[in-house]
């Protein structure tokens, strides 16, 4: 008898033991994008349409199915919405996300990822295959379905009919050609500087009006005072 309860808990004991071991975390299995380094059962990042709650990858919820890589909070999650969140139009099924996306961008799980940068992919692209460098990497950090066109330049330099220009030496912030963004910020101080100056002269003219208006106010109602005794000592 005594033998039989004793393993009986025994039994108990290893059950317990064996439903408290977590289950080994594998990158690209159950959501998970990249194991924790401190915790090998735990999660650290997740999969797109995927959000990280407690260590797991917990899919979206079918009414806002999609989420970008490395969510953090069902909060993350949403609906396909043409002319949101880069892309143009919906899939007529709610789980299937995006069908078309928007330049610079490609499909992946029904969501519009962007491109890297000094890279341009055209409308309705569905691989980040589909991501071209630029003909000008270098200092490009966007460009057109002509990849010899830039949209967008690096620092020190600025975009003039497609092409990125360098800023002169004594101006590398330009703004387009010789225009520095430290003149730019010089007029507005000149601006400025006018703007207070106007400010302070209506600020006399009101000191001023008030000096004068004070005297004829109380003057005013002292005959309106007077009067009124006058009135009733009648």
């Amino acid at each position: 008898m005594k033998f039989s309860l004793l393993l009986f808990n025994s039994l108990l004991l290893l059950l317990s033991n064996f439903s408290q071991v977590k289950t080994a975390c594998t990158a690209s299995e159950n959501g998970c994008l990249k194991c924790s380094t401190s915790d090998t059962s735990e999660c650290d990042i997740c999969l797109a349409n995927y959000y990280l709650s407690s260590g797991a990858c917990i899919s979206c919820p079918a009414s806002t199915p999609n989420s970008y890589e490395g969510s953090e909070s069902s909060s993350d999650c949403f609906a396909c919405s043409a002319g949101a969140n880069n892309c143009i139009t919906c899939s007529d099924t709610v789980s299937e996300g995006c069908s078309t996306c928007a330049a610079d961008t490609y499909l992946s799980s029904g969501i519009c990822e962007s491109c890297p940068d000094d890279t341009y992919a055209p409308e309705g692209s569905t691989s980040s295959s589909s991501c071209h460098a630029c003909t000008d990497s270098r200092h490009c950090r966007g460009c057109s379905e002509n990849k010899d066109v830039c949209t967008t330049c690096a620092l020190s330099y600025y975009l003039d009919d497609g092409s990125c220009i360098a800023c002169p030496r004594s101006c590398p912030n330009c703004v387009k050609g010789s225009v520095c963004k430290s003149e730019s910020n010089h007029l507005g101080a000149i601006l400025g500087g006018i703007l207070g100056g106007i400010a302070a002269v209506i600020g006399i003219l009101v000191v001023v009006y008030k000096k004068d208006a004070v005297p004829k106010l109380k003057e005013s109602l002292g005959k309106k005072v007077a009067k009124y005794h006058a009135v009733r000592s009648n």
